[in-house]
């Protein structure tokens, strides 16, 4: 696959509270935020943005993410999983060259809990970040699964704030900035998409009435 498209994909839902997710709002009123991650797929290597949920939370979620688990509880498949449904659409993760990783909540960090799998990606993030995560403060520690991101081999690449705006083939097809909001250093990418006219523009963080699996948009 060397041609430019976009996937969307989604990694099951995690069920929880609306006033967990938007403070005193819609109190003990439940809800399912579904988790996307995207795949853009480029002739000098793909680029992987997040990869939802680490798979480790199709089978014992408690295991791998703690007490966190009992309130934000992730309901996915095995196969819904960032390498089964990479497998699913004929994507050798060797070909992927770039992960971006918005922030490192637990939810986005699905593709760092497989990085061997990834022998040839380098992780973009940005250094703001990257630092916080390994030193969060206390009651935020439980978004951050190190198990995922603190390991030997990844080949981090991180960006300061000087690099806004950064373009990661130079093409235009895939652009990062730094957007402090859900988080202070969240990352924010646009991905360019000519044969729909129009640029595809995407946030790090899904409303949660967002809906759908997968969509590919091919670009000329």
């Amino acid at each position: 696959m060397t041609d430019v498209r976009m996937y969307m994909f989604q990694c099951g839902v995690i069920r929880q509270h609306w006033h967990d997710l938007m403070m005193n709002q819609r109190l003990g009123e439940p809800v399912e935020v579904p988790i996307p991650w995207y795949l853009v797929t480029h002739p000098r290597g793909h680029i992987l943005i997040d990869g939802g949920n680490a798979p480790e939370c199709a089978t014992d979620p408690r295991g791998h993410w703690g007490e966190v688990a009992e309130k934000f509880v992730p309901v996915m498949s095995a196969e819904q999983a960032c390498l089964p449904q990479l497998e699913a659409i004929g994507i050798d993760p060797a070909d992927v060259r770039v992960i971006v990783q918005s922030h490192l909540h637990l939810d986005h960090t699905g593709a760092l809990a497989v990085f061997d799998r990834f022998p040839n990606a380098r992780v973009l993030a940005t250094r703001a970040e990257f630092e916080y995560a390994h030193a969060p403060d206390w009651h935020v520690e439980p978004a951050y699964i190190s198990a995922d991101f603190v390991k030997p081999g990844i080949r981090w690449d991180l960006l300061e704030p000087t690099d806004d705006g950064y373009d990661v083939y130079g093409d235009g097809v895939v652009r990062l900035w730094q957007t402090p909001g859900h988080r202070r250093a969240t990352c924010r990418w646009r991905s360019r998409c000519r044969a729909a006219g129009r640029t595809r523009s995407r946030s790090t963080r899904p409303t949660p009435w967002s809906t759908g699996t997968r969509t590919a948009c091919r670009a000329c």
